[in-house]
This record gives structure tokens, C-alpha cells and sequence, in this order.
């Protein structure tokens, strides 16, 4: 049909529109000028991120892990923004990667997902040159959480670069070789994951041994008598305590013999596949397709994955 693309494109602007009214109804009956209720929802959401992003930082301090940053688009207003689209399905691919030995590095870290400036503010961090997707850091203190930190946060920006250009490049998608050109940008940026995760590890100077034994000394007498009885062959725990306790895991399958040790690595990448999803990510939330994907999508257009992550900030 001619007018098929024309009729899909208005049916999606006008899910976006009626969406938009339904979500600022609300705040017609505020007092002020629309400017101001601008600025105040801004404040709110701006408020609210920090709490995310503070709470993401806390949960790492507690469970002793390093904290891997997912670096957020500093302007994140509009989500059909393409650079904002692509850093989402970016980083949404390293956590729903199917490779097993990223899973498994992914579930030595507490991922969240910040702005530099939040960072710069939160922990005082200078931005690292470049536009690095995600960052390591340590475990920060607890005076660094509440505004000024006494003590310098160690940083270590991953090497995979932010720039979405060939993602961008296809944003509108509606042929099969520029969707194709999409996914296969999205499957370079995580084989680039794949080495520079590791690599950022080293550098910033993880020693896993010690990161287990600090993991397992916060776990209760219960939860490492289930993990004990698990690394000597018995029942497996709940995903939420299998990642909890996945660098002791992951240390004690290093003097396994092959296959058991790769038994253990299976167990904790599948369990953080699960995990992660179920106990999302402080300063995003997992969203389905994007408005108006669904009208959009020509016959026989390969589609993106169906989850990723949203940095929506919308009025």
C-alpha cells in the first residue's frame, strides 16, 4: 500500500501526543507558569535521579563490589533523540549480552546508570576525556555519599567509545540494509565490551581474590552456608544471591577442574541474565519498544531487541 508508511508514521505521533497529554494532566492544575512548572518537573526528576544514583552507590558499598558506571547522555529530555537512542541501545547490550564470559565479569559489578555531571556532584569526579560509555569505580565511602567526599574516588573510564554516528546514521530504519547497518554497529560495540571490560578491570587494579573474600564477608551465615553448599555440588541459590555472591563463586571455580569450573561460570552468568532484568539498573528502568516502533516497522524490518534501557526525562 502507498500510504502504509505515510498512515504508520501519524498513527505513532499521535500514541506520542496523546501519551504526552495523559502524562502532564497533572500538572495543569499547578500553580505558576508553564515555564515554571517546566522548571519545577525538571528539579523533581533531576532530585530523583540523584536519589537513584546515590542508592545504586550505596547497595555497591554494601555488597563491597566496584561500581560499573553506565554512562548517561547529558541531555536525555527527548527519547527519540537518536545519540540518546543509540547510547541506550549501547549499554543495553552489554547487559543483555549473551556471551557468558561478560556475563560473568558483569556480575562482579553493581552496574547503575549516571551523567558525568551527577557523578562530578555526588562523588566529586572530574569527567574523563573522551565520551566513554561506562566507567569503573571503587566502592566509594560513606562520607563521599553526601555531597563532598573527603577521599578521591578511584575512576577508570572503559575503553568503547559513546559516539553513536553509524547507529544515527540508519535512526530512521525503514529498509532492511539500514536496520542491518544498526544491529551490526550494536554487535561491534559489544564485541569491543568483550575486551576493554577486562582490560578496565586490570587497570584499575581489581584484584578478584580480594574482592571475594570481601564479597562473602558481607553475606550472612545463612547465605554463605547456601553458597558453600552450592560450590560443593548441591541445590544452586536464587539468582539475587548467586550475583551477590559471584566473585567468590567465580574465584572458587578457578581451581575447579574444567568442567565444573565451567559449570560455576554458567551458573553465575544465567543467574545474572535473570537478575538483572528482575533488579534493574538505579538511574534508568527497562522499557519495551520506543513509542510507535510497532507502527513503524516495514514488513520484514529486523527488529531491535525488545528491551532496553530508558534515560526518558519527559515534562
Amino acid at each position: 500500500m502507498p500510504y502504509a508508511q505515510p498512515i504508520r508514521r501519524a498513527v505513532a505521533l499521535i500514541t506520542a501526543l496523546v501519551a504526552f497529554g495523559f502524562h502532564g494532566r497533572a500538572q495543569r492544575a499547578a500553580p505558576g507558569t508553564l515555564h515554571e512548572r517546566y522548571e519545577q518537573r525538571l528539579a523533581r526528576r533531576a532530585e530523583e535521579r540523584r536519589r537513584q544514583v546515590q542508592a545504586g552507590l550505596a547497595e555497591a558499598r554494601a555488597l563491597g563490589k566496584p561500581v560499573l558506571v553506565l554512562v548517561v547522555p547529558e541531555a536525555t529530555f527527548f527519547e527519540f533523540d537518536p545519540d540518546v537512542a543509540a547510547r541506550s541501545r549501547i549499554l543495553s547490550g552489554l547487559l543483555l549480552t549473551q556471551d557468558r564470559d561478560l556475563r560473568a565479569a558483569l556480575a562482579l559489578l553493581r552496574p547503575i546508570a549516571a551523567k558525568l555531571s551527577e557523578l562530578q556532584a555526588i562523588l566529586g569526579i572530574a569527567p574523563p576525556p573522551g565520551l566513554p560509555c561506562a566507567l569503573l569505580l571503587d566502592p566509594p565511602p560513606e562520607p563521599a555519599l553526601g555531597r563532598s567526599a573527603t577521599t578521591a574516588v578511584h575512576c577508570t573510564p572503559i575503553a568503547v567509545d559513546g559516539r553513536s554516528a553509524d547507529f544515527v546514521a540508519s535512526a530512521a530504519a525503514t529498509t532492511k540494509d539500514e536496520r542491518e547497518r544498526q544491529l551490526e554497529f550494536l554487535r561491534t560495540k559489544e564485541r569491543e565490551f568483550l575486551t576493554a571490560l577486562p582490560q578496565a578491570m586490570a587497570a584499575h587494579g581489581i584484584d578478584r581474590a580480594a574482592l571475594a573474600r570481601a564479597v562473602e564477608s558481607r553475606l550472612s551465615a545463612g547465605e554463605q552456608r547456601a553458597i558453600r553448599n552450592w560450590l560443593d555440588g548441591g541445590a544452586q541459590p536464587e539468582p539475587a544471591l548467586l550475583v551477590r555472591a559471584a566473585p567468590w563463586g567465580l574465584q572458587a571455580a578457578e581451581g575447579l577442574p574444567a568442567p565444573s569450573g565451567l559449570a560455576l561460570r554458567t551458573a553465575v552468568a544465567t543467574a545474572f541474565a535473570q537478575w538483572i532484568l528482575a533488579a534493574g539498573v538505579p538511574g534508568a528502568r527497562w522499557a519495551g519498544p520506543a513509542y510507535g516502533e510497532a507502527c513503524l516497522r516495514e514488513p520484514n524490518l529486523p527488529a531491535l531487541p525488545d528491551r532496553h534501557l530508558s534515560f526518558h526525562e519527559a515534562l
